[in-house]
């Protein structure tokens, strides 16, 4: 049966009532809403009121926002606790939305997009499915007439079945159309997308609506499935405003979803927060803060109630893993003790002190797995047997000659080094090239040649690096220190909210840890660099310090005579980012996480000038100067895991002197 009813005329309130209830019940206030059905609209007294209220409200800072998160989530998850679904996903909305039998169709999904709809602004629906949406926007008046946009023409004949059962056929179009293709300018004020993945949604808005003002389009309805923050980082990029987020749970899944102002050149939430970086061709770089672009600025100033179900949700699930894994591994760690200290007790039982080689492999296999190194790496066993019996290994950064020499007066039978001395495939070995002669040398001395490369920058490197650095030492702990104390770490523990899951004791790592300049990471855990690679580091300290500060606390960190410096000395440093050896690549990444230093080496010159057009600063410790680390961390793994085996270490040696 046709439904005849008529299309109701006048404004019809948003969410804001019931969005101010749920904020309300979050931050602890005493605000009363009626949004019962029979109430009808509100008040011309209480609409002007909010508006006021609305006019008057500023965003927060980024700390404040985190606060907002962190300190009041006690008292939200009791908010939320109870008549959570009910409270949570509740939208108010006027007597005859409540009651219309199309806005009733609606999910609670699908609400929640009908009142982030701005009134009386024609809208257009790409991907409109069965045309539900539309439908309950026009018959209920909150907009007049309405495009609905189908890529397919079987979704498309649903939707045009349903407009004509709900008799809308002239109020509402329906247009085959990949994504916005068949829009034609000033048809429309409002476009729609949801229901998909955030690439897919940026793919759409790009090819087919890349300038969106000049189609007359002023808002952005966006409810995407997946890769939010790249969504929102592309949408703040464009120069849109994101004036209004949600999110909502039903059916045991999240939904965030915003409305986006594409006329307003700047940001209410982003504008305080961002860092503008212009280069050399004049092309602006942004960076926001992960945390706004993985949940929502304005879903973090409001402490939204879902958003704090969501995130309690992955903290229970993380440290589930974290306890999971944690179990594991300390339930491995005594099992090859136990094996090891059979092994050894055999041995010294029958006068025995060494190993084989292939047990060593094995020790250095738990370490830094070598099925782990990348792909166009050459760790492992690179010279030697298998069988050979180990009693002495000799540690150092580069098979040299002069370190080939030094391992044959140690006696060693290893010889232990980060860079493999064979990289690609030799055609031949003799003493007329510099690669073969090594090679030679260590086979005729009978001393086996091991490397441990790109796998211990994964399993290894990086820690010893941050510990050096104190990037791992504590959590956030205050502002009491600052530049004249050393930039203090300090010792204790850091709770499993602030970021992960388990205490952090600043005792773990190398003594003094604690109190050098960068002795506090943002959070407990410091941040993997490069995700795919996964190697390098990144982390916010706890205060703010100068450039040349922090470069002389490098050098002094790692022993050198002096490091590299990209940037005015005065320029306030936050977020570090750090990769042993040679991180030029990594220039990009340490860009786009936010970083405002990148601490490495092996820059040249224009990769140094181009990272400062865009605002990222560099310490250049070189390539053996951060990495010489392998030794130290090498040597003490040794020592316990491999009792009763003798090292040594290559003095500390620059391959270059400055004079």
């Amino acid at each position: 049966m046709r439904n005849t009813t008529s299309v109701p005329s006048g404004n019809v309130e948003g969410p804001e009532d019931g969005q101010k209830l749920l904020e309300a019940e979050v931050r602890g206030a005493s605000v009363k809403l009626d949004c019962q059905e029979d109430s009808g609209n509100p008040s011309q007294e209480a609409a002007e009121e909010e508006k006021k209220e609305e006019k008057n409200r500023t965003p927060g800072t980024a700390e404040e926002c985190e606060n907002a998160v962190s300190g009041s989530t006690e008292e939200a998850e009791n908010a939320v606790s109870g008549s959570t679904e009910e409270a949570e996903n509740t939208v108010s909305g006027s007597a005859e939305e409540l009651e219309n039998p199309d806005y009733l169709k609606l999910s609670e999904r699908m609400r929640a997009l009908f009142h982030l709809v701005p009134e009386g602004k024609t809208i257009c629906d790409a991907g409109t499915d069965h045309g539900f949406l539309p439908i309950a926007l026009v018959s209920t008046g909150r907009v007049p007439k309405a495009l609905a946009m189908d890529l397919r023409e079987g979704p498309l004949a649903n939707a045009r079945e349903h407009v004509w059962e709900a008799g809308l056929e002239n109020a509402i179009q329906l247009r085959l159309s990949d994504g916005f293709a068949a829009l034609k300018k000033d048809e429309a004020e409002t476009a729609i997308v949801s229901g998909m993945g955030g690439a897919l949604m940026q793919h759409i808005l790009e090819d087919t609506l890349p300038d969106p003002v000049s189609m007359g389009i002023h808002y952005l309805i966006l409810q995407p499935q997946s890769e939010v923050a790249d969504l929102r980082r592309y949408l703040l990029d464009k120069g849109y405003r994101i004036e209004e987020e949600d999110m909502v749970f039903e059916e045991g899944k999240y939904y965030p979803m915003m409305r986006v102002y594409t006329m307003h050149p700047e940001n209410v939430v982003m504008e305080r927060v961002q860092t503008d970086s212009e280069d050399t061709a004049g092309h602006v770089s942004r960076r926001y803060p992960a945390e706004y672009l993985l949940y929502g600025g304005l879903l973090l100033q409001k402490a939204d109630p879902v958003l704090l179900k969501y995130l309690s949700h992955r903290r229970e699930i993380l440290q589930e893993i974290l306890q999971k894994m944690n179990a594991a591994r300390a339930a491995k760690g005594v099992e090859l003790r136990r094996k090891r200290n059979s092994i050894f007790s055999k041995r010294l039982l029958g006068g025995i002190t060494d190993m084989t080689i292939e047990e060593l492999l094995g020790i250095l296999d738990e370490l830094a797995p070598r099925t782990e190194q990348l792909g166009w790496d050459n760790s492992g066993l690179l010279i030697g047997h298998r069988d050979r019996e180990v009693r002495k290994i000799y540690l150092a950064v580069d098979a040299t000659e002069e370190v080939i020499r030094h391992a044959r007066e140690f006696g060693a039978d290893v010889l232990l080094t980060h860079h493999p001395l064979i990289f690609t495939k030799l055609s031949r070995v003799s003493d007329e090239d510099f690669v073969g002669r090594r090679v030679l040398e260590l086979a005729e001395a009978g001393i086996a040649l091991i490397a441990m490369h790109t796998n211990f920058d994964i399993h290894g490197m990086r820690e010893a690096i941050d510990t050096k650095l104190g990037l791992h030492a504590t959590g956030m702990v205050g502002d009491e220190a600052g530049p004249g104390d050393a930039l203090a770490g300090s010792a204790g523990t850091c709770d499993a909210s602030v970021g992960s899951a388990g205490t952090c004791d600043a005792s773990v790592g190398s003594a003094g840890a604690c109190g050098t300049l960068a002795g506090s990471a943002g959070t407990c855990g410091v941040e993997v660099l490069d995700d795919e690679d996964r190697i390098g580091s990144i982390a916010e300290l706890r205060k703010a310090v100068r450039l040349d500060d922090y470069a002389k606390f490098v050098r002094d960190a790692f022993g050198l005579e002096g490091v590299r410096v990209f940037g005015d000395g005065t320029t306030s440093i936050r977020r570090v980012a750090v990769c042993g050896g040679s991180g030029k690549s990594e220039i990009e990444t340490a860009i786009r996480k936010g970083a405002d230093l990148l601490v490495t080496g092996d820059i040249d010159h224009h990769s140094g000038l181009d990272a400062l057009e865009q605002g990222l600063c560099i310490i250049d410790a070189g390539h053996y100067g951060l990495e010489h680390v392998f030794m130290d961390y090498m040597r003490a793994y040794l020592k316990e895991n491999a009792p009763g085996i003798a090292s040594e270490m290559e003095p500390l040696k620059e391959a270059f002197r400055i004079v």
